[in-house]
């Protein structure tokens, strides 16, 4: 029920603030998380009396400290090991678990990896004693393990509590994120065993999205002077009317085969791939024996990256889409305008490929040292703005 009315919502562009805020700010933390059936939801606490002193402090943190909320899309050492540095720096500089100044963070993780990552983060609790207990149980403060199935949504952030807006129904303001299935290694395992075991995914990927309140003027008072509309209202006339506008910002598929890419008109992919912006991998460069061990260990190559953005793009041009790749093989360590002008090189070789569709594809070579995420647009230039602002997409 809450799949298909995502589905059927309208897309529209956000107002100018429901881009600026609340993901940025860390003081907008979610705390007290809340579970429902499909729905996790986090809701605003009180904040400290240093609430200002802490915003301030926190402006010279690195971005990825201020994140409460971490997607994870697989298990994989290169995706998740990090996020226990993460728990660990967050809560060193933020006073320890429970400190009033900073809500504990929340880790989402696949169903199927759940007692995989609860285990690592047990050891790493066990080893790192001697500075305290970084990471707690899923419940306390700290380092708190979601698991999520594909199809479910996450609430990061929220204007109301989910007990205003009624049992498994999704709040209509604030910013979200849903999960959809991805093609790589082991995508799913059957937990439980026999008959009664059921199939939990190990890879997803996640579609960030906002939900915001769009007030229109009813069809029957359209055209009318604003006097008599204001006549209207002051006698108590309900002269407006409203609907919930989704806008899909921002598509992650993790680790995925060119398959990933691919989504029917309906399906929960589909959506997804209709992002605005869409951050995606490409392990290898081409070539046969590149395409064939791409296949085989679940990632994009080039040549098929360049056939799926025409599959994509072909009919309607993309409109405003942007993509991002990253994740090239640690074989390209070199210098990432290079590795872009290789990657382009590739693309402009693919059948129906349009070069004006150049500009509006990144590269990140995370392989490369020193380079930060620098985005290098179209093959040449840099432009360092994130793919993603205030959620950490792991």
């Amino acid at each position: 029920m809450l799949l298909n009315d995502l589905r059927n919502e309208p897309l529209n562009d956000p107002p100018n603030d429901q881009l600026n805020d609340p993901l940025n700010d860390p003081l907008n933390d979610p705390l007290n998380e809340e579970d429902s059936t499909n729905v996790h939801v986090s809701e605003k606490g009180t904040k400290s009396s240093n609430a200002a002193s802490t915003k301030a402090e926190s402006s010279q943190l690195p971005a990825a400290l201020k994140c409460s909320t971490v997607l994870i899309t697989h298990p994989h050492t290169d995706h998740i090991m990090n996020m226990f540095s993460h728990a660990r720096a967050r809560n060193v500089l933020c006073g320890g678990p429970g400190s009033s100044s900073w809500p504990k963070t929340r880790y989402v993780v696949p169903a199927g990896c759940e007692v995989e990552v609860s285990t690592i983060r047990s050891a790493v609790n066990r080893m790192d004693k001697e500075i305290g207990d970084c990471c707690p149980t899923p419940r306390s403060d700290g380092m708190g393990v979601t698991p999520v199935q594909v199809g479910e949504v996450i609430c990061i952030w929220s204007k109301k509590k989910l007990s205003e807006e009624g049992e498994g129904k999704l709040p209509e303001e604030g910013v979200f994120a849903f999960t959809y299935p991805v093609s790589h290694i082991g995508d799913v395992v059957v937990k439980g065993g026999g008959e009664g075991g059921s199939e939990v995914p190990m890879s997803v990927g996640y579609t960030i999205f906002t939900r915001y309140i769009e007030e229109f003027i009813k069809a029957e008072y359209q055209g009318l002077p604003g006097k008599e509309i204001g006549r209207l209202v002051k006698e108590g006339m309900e002269v407006k009317d409203r609907k919930v506008v989704s806008h899909l910002l921002c598509s992650y598929t993790g680790d995925t085969r060119v398959s990933g890419l691919e989504g029917g008109e309906g399906t929960l992919r589909g959506r997804a791939m209709e992002a605005r912006m869409l951050v995606t991998e490409c392990t290898y460069m081409g070539g046969a024996k590149e395409r064939e061990m791409a296949v085989l260990r679940g990632h994009v190559d080039a040549e098929g990256f360049g056939q799926a953005v025409v599959r994509m793009w072909g009919s309607s041009g993309g409109g405003e889409q942007r993509i991002v790749v990253g994740h090239f093989s640690a074989k390209y360590r070199g210098d990432s305008d290079w590795v872009a002008r290789r990657f382009f090189e590739v693309l402009e070789k693919t059948d129906g490929w349009r070069e004006e569709w150049r500009g509006r594809i990144g590269v990140i070579n995370n392989q490369a040292t020193g380079e930060g995420d620098s985005i290098i647009w179209g093959g040449g230039g840099r432009d360092s703005k994130k793919a993603t602002e205030g959620a950490k997409i792991g």
